[in-house]
């Protein structure tokens, strides 16, 4: 879709990024797309993602606040959700079903990353930082603190490996992950290196989801 200026956009939460009220249901438009791929081509319902950056980012995050049951995860990168309006807004009955969640974001990025960040409206949002503790309380209800495993290297200017990696332990009780990688000097639009599609399939591949029949 595009807006009354041409950019395009997809309209995630009333915070992002539907600035001109079309009010185009982009999320039933990416359900019913998931629901064709489904019925026409041989998909494996236990390995069905969502992946998006900025504006991407946050309707990743509607799909995994609307459409948990149906799809396996989801990878934010400079993304977020409204500071109202959340996933309650939608759906809360992810508790119920397995998601597994990589969050990917940059401490210098002044778009999503604060409590005062406007995304370009006058509607708060809530910090890209804050996005693991928020799916970690709506997957198991409770947040009870962060593992940090070993560091990756996923920006092309740096040498070592400087993006912090974090996860939350979900418990046998629930099913679904909790993952943040965190570049300390990242900003909004990342400099990743070859390494990320490496780093992120691998993710992929071990966050899959016991299909329900749903």
């Amino acid at each position: 879709m595009r807006d009354q200026n041409g950019n395009r956009y997809w309209n995630a939460f009333p915070e992002c990024c539907d600035f001109y009220g079309a009010g185009t249901d982009d999320a039933g438009y990416l359900a019913a797309l998931m629901a064709e791929a489904k019925a026409k081509l041989s998909v494996d319902e236990d390995r069905i993602f969502f992946i998006g950056h900025s504006n991407g980012g946050f309707m990743v995050n509607r799909m995994g606040c609307q459409f948990s049951k149906h799809i396996a995860g989801i990878i934010s990168i400079s993304g977020s959700v409204g500071y109202i309006n959340t996933c309650n807004s939608y759906d809360t009955s992810i508790v119920d079903y397995q998601l597994n969640v990589l969050n990917i974001y940059g401490l210098q990025d002044v778009l999503v990353n604060s409590w005062d960040s406007q995304f370009l409206t006058n509607m708060k949002i809530l910090p890209a930082s804050g996005l693991i503790i928020y799916w970690a309380n709506l997957i198991i209800r409770g947040y009870s603190g962060f593992i940090q495993l070993d560091n990756i290297n996923l920006d092309s200017f740096s040498l070592g490996k400087e993006t912090v990696v974090y996860t939350i332990p979900i418990g046998s009780n629930y099913n679904g992950s909790v993952t943040q990688w965190k570049q300390p000097n990242g900003k909004h639009w990342p400099a990743f290196n070859l390494q990320f599609p490496t780093l992120v399939f691998a993710w992929l591949k071990n966050n899959t989801r016991q299909y329900q029949g749903l």
